[in-house]
């Protein structure tokens, strides 16, 4: 490779730029952009600079910006600058000329094409989307999840239905839909190639294994015969000779028949045997294996019926994912990933679009691609289709492969890797510009893998070199001015117990880099801002952070993605607002003051429960809270609550106030929906208990200053700091497993680096993927390494397996304890670049306290062992039927998405084609609660439905939607007596719309209401409800519409179900059979019930028989004048006993006494 130097580089072409960690990566982009301004004069909307994500557009951005400015400024003074760049530019260009194009560049750098990958393909996608065939008004969603969990939810359901066998195997390993999800959700969000391991993988290892320790046993028969049998006599020297033949021809019927043999018996392997023999080694050599052996015939029964249900699984997966892509299209949605899959599928070599690539040359006739490392094929496809062998454009494609470290997002390294072999041509950047020199030789050392002075060792692995990085000649240490011994490179020997678990050694690592951190600051020349701990996960940033608050040290987690409500602090102002709302309640009171926002202990409790006047004082205070928030609203009380009353840790405030602010905007913001103070603090109560994950609810970062940042050294690329802490770069995280279990989906590269993507594994595909793994922690060091300007702490310690581990692969470590002695030898070879010193004797510090945080001794409180009576709940339809429990009021029901026909192959029609779901419901239901069906104004009804609804299929308008509900009003009914009947016949003020009501339950008995629907119903399909010991609360739900007719009161609720594509799938029988399904039975009795009660306390004279008309469902996707008679219609009479029955089960009559009666 060639030294970059940006202003000689050709301004056509393809270039891979190699820019190692510091060397100058953006600062070279915006001096070839500023190139192509000058020389080629191109505008910036011409010029496509694409990274991958948001911030580094902006940090891209505003260098670009920098340097327009600092080049108009300073253009005069060029032609005699010591930069040769900046010499040669204006040896090149007039003055004039470069600062007019300068200028214009900057007026117009608002328009700049400076995009993310997925912003570039969505701004292609829509801005060419005649060419590219993608829909105008598609909708971009960042997470399509909830798209995945349904259609595997759809799925479930229909292999149930469909392989009763199969289902049942399968969900012995995932017995739901969410866990087959986890499980599968890379092979279900990708689009490779799903494949299964092959079963005879496991057949054949276990033969090998068998054949392996014959193989050992025959090489060393003689040592066996001679140390193991000859040196017996007598019968015990027979019994020896037996086992050993036993032993043989045991294993002789596994390596022939390994899946039916029996496990080894023989006991002539047995340890016992030579544990005190001097070739004890050798023995142990030959028959260790025996173990492994064992545990794989004992895994072979389980796996061969995994591996069956691993073929079930990509069955189901590769359904699943067309059934993704055929909801997102009829949703018109797309997600991000979606974006770069659709602008790479118009660049197919079986169906290239010329004319796309052809107007997207001419529009970005230059590319400049950082981080390029992190790039996968599809978005490398798109590239070369776009540059690859074109006559006047030019792309440079900038990163490095020793930092790529994003595999779990897609990155792939081999993308980086085949690029090489068609880039003309190839650059380096090799001088570090933000480590020390001594900093830079010790990592050189690290990396290279052997004296520098000698051939360097394949550190990186698949073909990447390690250039040795040098240093600028105005490179200084710091490391005396910090205070710091020489050895910019420090590893720090941390000697356990070998008795500790893992998880306690891991602790007392974290304890000695607080130590340390404590140590470094102790000398008044660091500050704690100076200092980065670089983790890998949360555990590790638990335990940092648990070590430094320990040493009394400030930090800040950079990486933070807590949710706000699962912090302390929303917990406490939990405590705190139930004080406040319900101040008469001592229980909550005294639970508010203390909590630890307030923070009153045992003793000053007890005080002011003693003193009236002080009690009543704070009393006061309270319900004075609670009078500004009924008068002012949530946020006047907040802030008057925070200022006068909460008082939080001096160790730990800016975290707690961040926490604080943060929650009284999230609860201000929510008490828009939730607008009494009963109804927010159930929100909050809620959200505490019952998180759910939201962006907006990640925990906010409080300030940085002069504080340890830890963070995670993906979080920390592209970041520098003075002084860096890798405390866990010896513990060993298996790239095949997942926690303790193994992962069951395999992305890996074969021996000819062609990639895969494999349910299951054998011993080879574990291999690769393990060697892939490796190999990207390997690079994931060098990047936390390379953050370090000054000096790096590295602890070394004998942990499990630490030869695996990062740093263990990256010195070649074939043991824990070759891993010491190799860091030792670094520091003897490089004593100015590389230090090895004892971990400190770790003493902490007592805790801080405040005035106000005393330490009082510790009253422990009387426990509560009574039980409290909850059975009191909001009940609905949708709880009595899915086992739900309300919180709040219910919602009108809507269906769910059902589909219990496949589609067929007919002309399309909106009422058919229209979205399934409860979103197509609201759109219906929202219509036809407030149009009048006998003066149908469509527009007007339409409009804010539809507006909430958004864009239509796209074959349909609003007037096929018109036209739709003008059939469905239409179309006539019949009633009980055969009289013919329809909407359009009923004026409005006949019909009462979207009619709430609630009415009480009196202890009623859950099996005598399953009892009393069984028994209304006709067909022989018995109804199983949910198990409720009783009902005790109120009933409450919305009727969609309730109709008179000739002195005759009916019940109506509209269905937007899918059943099928054709009328003759909403005929009446389809509709009863729907109707048991979902129990809707149940749900017209109960707003039957609810109707009766209304007419017998409103209407004079009500009788029911006289009065009560029945209940209509109106499926109206089936409802048409052109389909048969009732079609998408369901009428059922109900029987008085049944509505007598259930008024009096809900009323709670139902006693001991009565049990002889029918529906006890």
């Amino acid at each position: 490779m060639e030294l970059l130097n940006a202003a000689s580089i050709p301004l056509e072409k393809i270039h891979l730029i190699e820019a190692s960690a510091g060397t100058g990566k953006t600062y070279n982009i915006t001096r070839i952009y500023l190139r192509l301004l000058l020389e080629k004069q191109l505008d910036v909307e011409q010029i496509l600079v694409m990274t991958f994500t948001k911030d580094a557009t902006e940090e891209i951005k505003g260098r670009i910006d920098g340097f327009l400015r600092e080049s108009i400024e300073q253009w005069d003074t060029w032609i005699e600058s010591d930069d040769k760049y900046k010499v040669l530019l204006a040896q090149r260009i007039d003055a004039n000329s470069a600062k007019l194009l300068l200028q214009k560049a900057l007026v117009n750098l608002d328009q700049a094409s400076i995009y993310t990958i997925h912003g570039f393909c969505k701004r292609v996608l829509t801005e060419h989307a005649f060419a590219s065939g993608l829909l105008f008004d598609a909708n971009m969603e960042s997470d399509d999840r909830d798209v995945a969990i349904q259609a595997v939810e759809d799925r479930y359901r229909l292999f149930a239905k469909q392989d009763k066998q199969g289902f049942v195997a399968l969900s012995e390993f995932w017995p739901t839909p969410d866990k087959f999800l986890a499980q599968f959700a890379n092979a279900i969000y990708s689009d490779k190639a799903l494949s299964v391991v092959d079963k005879q993988a496991f057949v054949d290892a276990i033969s090998h294994k068998a054949n392996g320790v014959l193989q050992a046993i025959d090489s060393e028969l003689d040592l066996i015969t001679r140390e193991l049998i000859d040196k017996k006599s007598g019968k015990d020297k027979e019994k020896r000779i037996e086992e050993l033949a036993q032993l043989k021809t045991e294993l002789n019927a596994i390596v022939q028949t390994p899946e039916d043999a029996l496990k080894v018996t023989s006991k002539f392997g047995s340890g016992t045997r030579f544990s005190r023999s001097q070739h004890k080694d050798t023995f142990k050599a030959v028959f260790e294996p025996l173990k492994d052996l064992a545990k794989l015939q004992d895994k072979l029964p389980t796996w061969l019926s995994k591996i069956t249900s691993f073929t079930t699984a990509k069955t189901l997966i590769e359904e699943i994912r067309l059934n993704m892509v055929e909801q997102k299209l009829k949703l018109n949605q797309l997600s991000f990933d979606d974006l770069i899959r659709s602008l790479a599928k118009q660049f197919d070599d079986k169906d290239f679009n010329h004319v796309l690539a052809s107007t997207l040359r001419s529009q970005f006739p230059v590319a400049l691609v950082d981080e390029f490392q992190d790039t996968d094929p599809l978005q490398f496809q798109i590239l070369k289709a776009l540059y690859l062998g074109q006559q006047n454009t030019a792309m440079y494609l900038i990163g490095d492969p020793k930092q790529a470290i994003y595999g779990f997002r897609g990155g792939d390294i081999f993308t980086y890797l085949k690029a090489r072999t068609v880039c003309d041509h190839q650059w380096v950047m090799d001088t570090n510009y933000r480590s020390s020199r001594h900093m830079i030789n010790g990592y050189n050392r690290l990396f290279w893998g052997a004296p520098l002075n000698e051939q360097a060792r394949d550190v990186f692995g698949y073909d990447i070199p390690y250039p040795q990085i040098k240093s600028p000649d105005t490179s200084t240490s710091e490391l005396s001015e910090l205070g710091l011994s020489q050895g910019a490179l420090k590893f720090v020997a941390c000697e356990l117990e070998e008795e500790s678990t893992e998880g306690q050694k891991l602790e007392q690592i974290a304890l000695w880099c607080g130590q340390l951190a404590s140590d470094i600051l102790s000398n008044g020349k660091v500050k704690a801002k100076h200092i980065a701990v670089l983790v890998r996960d949360g555990k590790e940033a638990d335990l940092i952070s648990e070590s430094l608050k320990r040493f009394n040290i400030g930090a800040v987690y950079l990486s933070n993605r807590q949710d706000l409500f699962q912090s302390s602090h929303a917990k406490a102002l939990l405590t705190v607002l139930k004080g406040v709302l319900f101040v008469e309640n001592d229980r909550y009171f005294n639970a508010a003051l203390a909590c630890e926002f307030i923070n009153y202990d045992a003793a000053k409790l007890s005080h002011v429960q003693h003193d009236e006047l002080a009690w009543q004082e704070i009393k006061l205070q309270f319900a004075d809270l609670r009078n500004l928030w009924l008068e002012q609203g949530f946020i006047a009380m907040a802030f008057n609550l925070l200022h006068q009353l909460i008082r939080v840790k001096q160790f730990e405030q800016d975290r707690a106030l961040t926490n604080i602010l943060h929650l009284i905007e999230v609860l201000q913001h929510a008490s828009n929906e939730h607008n009494t103070p009963q109804a927010l603090v159930q929100f909050l109560h809620r959200s505490v208990h019952a998180p759910q994950t939201s962006q907006e609810n990640e925990l906010r970062l409080e300030s940085e200053d002069n504080l340890v940042k830890i963070i995670t050294q993906h979080g920390s690329k592209g970041l520098e700091y003075p002084i860096v802490f890798i405390p866990f770069s010896c513990r060993h995280k298996s790239p095949i497993k997942f926690g303790t279990q193994d992962i069951t989906t395999y992305a890996y590269h074969d021996d000819k680096l062609a990639p895969h993507l494999t349910l299951g594994a054998n011993e080879q595909i574990k291999e690769w993927v393990a060697q892939e793994g490796y190999a990207e922690a390997i690079r994931l060091l060098y990047v936390a390494i390379t953050r370090a300007e000054q000096c790096c702490y590295i602890p070394v310690a004998e942990l499990k397996d630490a030869h695996l581990s990062p740093l263990g692969k990256t010195l070649g470590a074939s043991t824990p304890e070759a891993l010491i002695a190799s860091v030792k030898a670094l520091a003897e070879e490089m004593p100015q670049d590389i230090s090895f010193m004892q971990a400190p004797a770790v003493a902490i510090p007592a805790p801080r306290s405040t005035d106000e945080e005393n330490t009082a001794t510790v009253i422990k409180l009387p426990s509560f062992n009574a039980k409290i009576e909850r059975d009191w709940w909001l009940s609905s339809f949708s709880a009595l039927s899915r086992n739900v429990r309300n919180h709040g009021v219910s919602l009108p029901d809507r269906d769910a998405l059902l589909t219990l026909e496949d589609t067929t192959n007919i002309a399309p029609k909106l009422r058919f084609d229209i979205a399934k779901g409860a979103h197509t419901g609201n759109l219906l239901h929202d219509v036809f609660e407030h149009v009048d069906f006998t003066q149908p104004q469509w527009p007007q009804a339409i409009e804010k439905p539809l507006a909430r609804y958004g864009k239509l299929p796209s074959a349909f308008s609003e007037v096929d939607l018109t036209k739709w509900f003008d059939d469905v009003i239409a179309t006539k009914f019949t009633l009980p007596g055969g009289e013919s009947l329809s909407l359009a016949e009923l004026p409005w003020h006949q019909t009462l719309r979207e009619s709430e009501f609630y009415f009480p339950m009196h202890r009623a008995k859950g099996h005598t209401l399953t009892n009393v629907l069984n028994e209304h119903r006709t067909q022989s399909v018995l109804a199983s409800l949910p198990s409720f010991h009783s009902l005790k609360g109120m009933m409450h739900g919305f009727i969609d519409l309730i109709f008179e007719h000739q002195g005759k009161y009916y019940v109506c609720d509209y269905k937007s179900t899918h059943l099928g594509n054709d009328f003759t799938h909403y005929a009446p029988q389809a509709l009863a059979d729907d109707i048991a399904l979902h129990n809707y039975d149940l749900q017209y009795l109960i707003y039957s019930v609810a109707l009766h009660r209304y007419l017998k306390t409103t209407l004079p004279n009500y009788r029911y028989e006289q009065h009560f008309g029945g209940a209509f469902y109106f499926y109206l996707r089936g409802m048409s004048t052109q389909a048969p008679t009732d079609s998408g219609v369901f009428y059922r009479d109900i029987a008085y006993r049944h509505i007598e029955a259930l008024d009096r089960l809900f009323e709670g009559e139902y006693t001991e006494e009565r049990q002889g009666e029918k529906y006890v």
